[in-house]
């Protein structure tokens, strides 16, 4: 949302303000988003499964379903 915003309006009030109207719970689930819309959707936390998950959503747009890999990233 911010980047969209900033792209729009790069010197607007949301920058002047840093307030960007968009917050999303740290817990969402994205992937279970695609899955109510007829997608294939997944959730990924093991850093060691990112090619095997790659791999089935690969395998499910191959097939002609949308597909939504949601990674979960920690700051280091």
């Amino acid at each position: 949302m911010k980047g969209a915003t900033l792209r729009v309006y790069p010197e607007g009030q949301a920058k002047i303000r840093e307030s960007f109207q968009a917050s999303l719970p740290t817990d969402m689930d994205f992937s279970k988003i695609v899955e109510a819309a007829g997608g294939y959707g997944e959730r990924l936390v093991d850093p060691a499964e990112v090619p095997a998950a790659i791999s089935r959503c690969l395998t499910q747009v191959r097939a002609g379903r949308s597909a939504l890999l949601h990674a979960c990233v920690t700051k280091l």
